[in-house]
């Protein structure tokens, strides 16, 4: 079983979820942090089951892009392709389900390989 820890960096951190369909031929449930940019510290809150919640005010791009709310670096730029009055709920369902669907995983899964883009070793320290 391998599951993404994402990066800091765009493109880098949905480069992993990728590269986890492509060499392993695995395209199974998305997992929490497939296709985010996550800062290591950010990854520790949600494994500490700190509450999804994402901020209102949302940035449009190609897509838009949204914030998660109180966390140090967490980012969706692929979640929501047309804003409407009821994405913030949706996605937020959808969050909880990852969450609950990676912490089922780390529980019953014998061997997990977790893979994270970094540039340095600042990307693996917290802070």
């Amino acid at each position: 079983m391998y599951l993404s820890l994402s990066s800091s960096y765009e493109g880098n951190a949905c480069a992993i979820r990728q590269s986890i369909i492509n060499y392993t031929n695995n395209s199974s449930e998305t997992q929490f942090f497939d296709w985010l940019v996550a800062s290591m510290k950010s990854v520790n809150e949600i494994l500490e089951n700190k509450p999804v919640i994402f901020k209102s005010n949302y940035i449009y791009s190609n897509t838009t892009s949204i914030n998660f709310n109180n966390f140090d670096k967490l980012i969706s730029h692929h979640d929501i392709h047309k804003f409407n009055d009821n994405s913030i709920n949706e996605i937020t369902e959808k969050y909880n389900r990852r969450y609950l669907r990676l912490i089922k995983t780390i529980k019953e899964e014998k061997k997990i390989n977790f893979i994270r883009y970094c540039k340095n070793s600042i990307d693996l320290e917290e802070e």
